[in-house]
């Protein structure tokens, strides 16, 4: 039989720490998987819309609309809407409130370089809010005309995540070239630049 590692059954106690925390939400469970391989499991309490989710690896968990998200691991929360990008060994509460995991997770507006860049045919745009406040982010082509409107809506602090897939208002692919990204939220306003490689 193998031994663990100490870091190994560090991880196993740490997530055995995290369970007790969220136990009484842990009822229908669903494995999720990629493949031929396992990348979590959730659990989700009758009557209620709180989902536990433990991830075996870093993968990234869809959530439909805003939400308070806590890391029970790190005892931080955050609102987010989009993929969560997990991490490994880590549990979450998604839509609940765990007592004594309280540390809201402190933001400052942020708007960051879009990933890939140089893309094709799609990329990510990762911006975070420090207040609620209506968020709008657009693409613009060289000429500042908006092309896209990707975010216009009322939104919490937090962070977000958009992907853009290089079509136009219209639903017409952009041909290559240099594009901006703009982000608006209260008095916040920041621009960057990205490159589309057809």
């Amino acid at each position: 039989m193998k031994r663990l590692s100490p870091a190994d059954s560090a991880k196993i106690a740490r997530a055995n720490r995290d369970y007790t925390l969220v136990l009484e939400k842990m009822e229908r469970r669903k494995l999720l998987a990629s493949g031929n391989h396992w990348q979590g499991v959730e659990w989700a309490q009758d009557g209620s819309e709180d989902i536990v989710l433990f991830a075996f690896e870093s993968f990234d968990y869809p959530v439909v609309e805003v939400v308070a998200i806590q890391d029970i691991t790190t005892g931080t929360m955050i609102f987010h809407s989009g993929n969560l990008n997990t991490e490994a060994m880590h549990t979450y509460l998604i839509g609940g409130t765990v007592v004594g995991v309280q540390e809201v997770k402190p933001f400052d507006y942020q708007l960051s370089q879009n990933y890939p860049n140089p893309f094709n045919p799609e990329t990510i745009i990762k911006y975070q809010l420090s207040a609620a406040a209506p968020a709008k982010l657009s693409i613009h082509n060289v000429l500042g005309q908006q092309i896209r409107l990707l975010v216009d809506e009322f939104q919490h602090p937090g962070k977000y995540q958009v992907q853009w897939k290089g079509i136009n208002q219209d639903g017409m692919r952009v041909s290559s070239g240099v594009y901006f990204y703009k982000l608006e939220s209260g008095d916040f306003v920041e621009v960057r630049k990205m490159l589309l490689l057809r």
